[in-house]
């Protein structure tokens, strides 16, 4: 599962659409499910599955010994990325499709003096 949602395959109502199916949120009304949509949706299930699925994860981070500072900045990083309020989803596309910098070129080497 990690693979396809990496490779953006979940099965959301957005890749179902391309097939001809109905591509909205079977827990909201939401017209267009996207990946992104599933760690926002409002639906109260939604909202309490992910509320524990979260609190699982932060129990499974401190059991492997990571400090705690760290697991509190992460999981408040996590949390917010998750709000139904925090950035538009467009806005988080963005994040995938800046190109990457250009790899310096090899400083021409000096010519030989013999």
């Amino acid at each position: 599962q990690i693979s396809k949602m990496l490779h953006n395959y979940s099965n959301t109502g957005s890749r179902r659409e391309k097939y001809g199916y109905e591509g909205g949120c079977p827990s909201c009304d939401e017209p267009l499910e996207t990946q992104l949509h599933f760690y926002r949706c409002t639906a109260p299930a939604m909202r309490a599955s992910l509320t524990e699925s979260l609190q699982l994860m932060e129990e499974t981070l401190l059991r492997k010994l990571i400090p705690n500072i760290v697991v509190r900045h992460f999981m408040h990083m996590v949390r917010e990325a998750c709000s139904p309020t925090s950035l538009p989803e467009s806005t988080m596309s963005l994040v995938h499709s800046v190109p990457r910098p250009a790899r310096p070129k090899k400083p021409a080497s000096a010519p030989k003096l013999y």
